[in-house]
């Protein structure tokens, strides 16, 4: 159930910062 960490990792505005690169490909990958 990667979508609920995900939902909680992206709660943290600092980190999805930190690791844009690989978080906008899993947005886009799981959108």
């Amino acid at each position: 159930q990667k979508g609920q960490w995900l939902s909680g990792f992206f709660d943290y505005g600092s980190f999805s910062e930190i690791m844009q690169p690989w978080a906008q490909t899993v947005v886009v990958g799981r959108a």
